[in-house]
This record gives structure tokens, C-alpha cells and sequence, in this order.
């Protein structure tokens, strides 16, 4: 160890552990964000998933494999969400 890392590593020491309650605290927060936008994501699939069958149920010809198209697609993107 050079004389600047050890007197780097003597800085740090004392504040270490308020440090990592910090880092800590942030960690909880990101978590509980992206659980909540990955809950309004799943909703959202859902809505468009419901969306989509109901115009399938009253779409003919054409319509229909593009809209079995767009429901296979929010299906993947469920799929990746729910992982």
C-alpha cells in the first residue's frame, strides 16, 4: 500500500458505517419504487390484455390476427415482468 491509498483508507473508517446505513436506506427505497412500477406495469398488461379480447370477441377477418398479435405480445411482456 502506497502512503495515499492508506491515508484514503484512514479517512474513510471513521464514517464507514454511516455511510453504508445510507447506502442502505437508498437500496430499501429503489426496491420498493421499482416493485410498485413493476405492479403498475403488470396492471396495466392486464387492462390491455382485457382490452384486447373483448374487441377480439367482436372484431372478424383481418382484425383478428392482428389483435392475437398484440395479445401475444402483452403476454411476453407479462411474462418478463413477472420474472
Amino acid at each position: 500500500m502506497n502512503e495515499l491509498t492508506s491515508s484514503f483508507q484512514m479517512t474513510l473508517q471513521p464514517h464507514t458505517f454511516e455511510r453504508l446505513e445510507s447506502v442502505s436506506a437508498l437500496n430499501v427505497h429503489s426496491r420498493s419504487t421499482a416493485r410498485k412500477k413493476i405492479d403498475w406495469h403488470l396492471e396495466y398488461i392486464g387492462n390491455k390484455l382485457a382490452e384486447y379480447r373483448k374487441i377480439l370477441d367482436e372484431s372478424d377477418g383481418d382484425k383478428k390476427q392482428e389483435i392475437k398479435n398484440e395479445i401475444e405480445k402483452q403476454n411476453q411482456r407479462k411474462v418478463e415482468y413477472e420474472k
